[in-house]
Order: structure tokens, then C-alpha cells, then sequence
């Protein structure tokens, strides 16, 4: 019902005014239009030169936020910086210790070997040097007796050719003799060190004459 109102107001005023009367309202319409569209472009452009200006301000900001950054890091003031050069150095620490603790292990370790290489090598070395002495002067006083017993052979003169082995009883005196012979070069040896062999006297010509016409070996003498 209001629309069917409207539209007899509308017939009425075109018909009131006339057909002459449209052309100026279509030139307001288009005045306001034009009016409206300016406003906006100036509204427009007025948001965008704002924004320009926030957008360098946020630049400009954000450049000295940056700058004052690199400048805490260049002098190691940075808290983001700090923190993470304190957990470098206690893990450095920690690694250090490790490693010290570890060069003091192997260090421990190195010298228990090299201390049970060289008790292995100093017993060894004693072991030998007692074995050879005991066979030096074994060969030495082998010798010394046999030096002996030809000796003790030659200078005797009742020694016959056919009487070369002793008897039970001078064996067990010699052997007695012997055991006390050792005993001293023992001690001599312990306390002044290795004994030299006896010097045997030389024979003169005639004890060697007489001693081989004792053995039946060489010429009788005239009687």
C-alpha cells in the first residue's frame, strides 16, 4: 500500500513540475557523485601517505632496535648473547675437567705399567747376574782345584805311577776341604766381590826331572 503511494507521489510531482525539470536534478546527482568520489581519492591518498610515514617509522625503528643489537653483541652485552657464551663456558669447563681427569687416569696407569716393567726388568737382570756369577765362579774354582790336585800330584814323591786314584778317606778330606775352600771364596766374594785364581808357582827344571823319574817317565839316574 505505501509503494502504490510512493508511486502516485512520483506521477504527481513529474506531472506537477513537468518534463523541464529533470535535467537539473541528474547534474546535482552527478555534482554530489563527483564530490564523493574526489572526497575519496582524497581520503585514499591521505591513508596511503599516512601509511608510508608508518611504514618508514617502522623501518627507522626496527633499524635502531637492529643496531642497538649488533652493538650489544660487538661489546658482548647482549642477554640473549650472555646466556648462551654461559653455557659455552660451563660446558667448556665441564669438558676441561673430564679431559684432566682422564690425563690423570691414563698418567696413573702409564705409571704402574712402567713401574711393574721395571721390577719385571730389575729381577730379572738381578736373576741373571747371580746365575753368571754362581757359573764364573763355579768354572773358576773347578779350575782352581784341578790346578790343585796336579800340583798337590806333582810336588808329592811318594805318588807312584801305579797309585793314581786317592782312597776313601783322603777323598772325604778333599771334599771337606773343598766345601771349606768354597765357603770362603763365598764370603770373599760378598764382601770384597769376584776372587781372583791362586798363582801357581813355576817348577825349576830339576824338580820336573825329579818329578818325572818319580813317574817312571823319564831316563834313570846312574848308579
Amino acid at each position: 500500500m505505501d509503494d502504490s503511494v510512493g508511486n502516485t507521489n512520483g506521477n504527481t510531482q513529474s506531472t506537477l513540475y513537468g518534463e523541464s525539470e529533470r535535467p537539473s536534478t541528474t547534474s546535482e546527482e552527478d555534482h554530489d557523485n563527483q564530490q564523493r568520489h574526489k572526497d575519496a581519492l582524497e581520503a585514499l591518498t591521505h591513508i596511503e601517505v599516512e601509511f608510508g610515514r608508518l611504514r618508514d617509522k617502522m623501518y627507522q625503528e626496527k633499524m635502531a632496535e637492529l643496531n642497538e643489537e649488533a652493538m650489544m653483541i660487538a661489546n658482548g652485552t647482549h642477554p640473549e648473547l650472555v646466556t648462551l657464551m654461559t653455557e659455552i663456558e660451563e660446558k667448556k669447563g665441564r669438558r676441561i675437567r673430564t679431559a684432566e681427569a682422564w690425563r690423570k687416569y691414563q698418567h696413573a696407569n702409564f705409571e704402574k705399567q712402567f713401574e711393574g716393567f721395571e721390577y719385571q726388568a730389575n729381577v730379572h737382570f738381578i736373576s741373571r747376574k747371580s746365575s753368571i756369577r754362581r757359573e764364573l765362579l763355579a768354572s773358576t774354582n773347578g779350575k782352581r782345584w784341578r790346578l790343585e790336585d796336579e800340583q798337590g800330584k806333582l810336588n808329592d814323591p811318594l805318588q807312584k805311577p801305579g797309585k793314581l786314584l786317592p782312597d776313601a778317606h783322603t777323598l772325604r778330606l778333599q771334599k771337606q776341604r773343598k766345601q771349606e775352600e768354597t765357603l770362603d771364596l763365598q764370603h770373599i766374594k760378598d764382601v770384597i766381590g769376584f776372587p781372583r785364581a791362586p798363582q801357581v808357582p813355576d817348577l825349576s827344571s830339576q824338580d820336573i826331572r825329579d818329578d818325572l823319574l818319580l813317574l817312571g817317565l823319564g831316563p834313570s839316574r846312574p848308579h
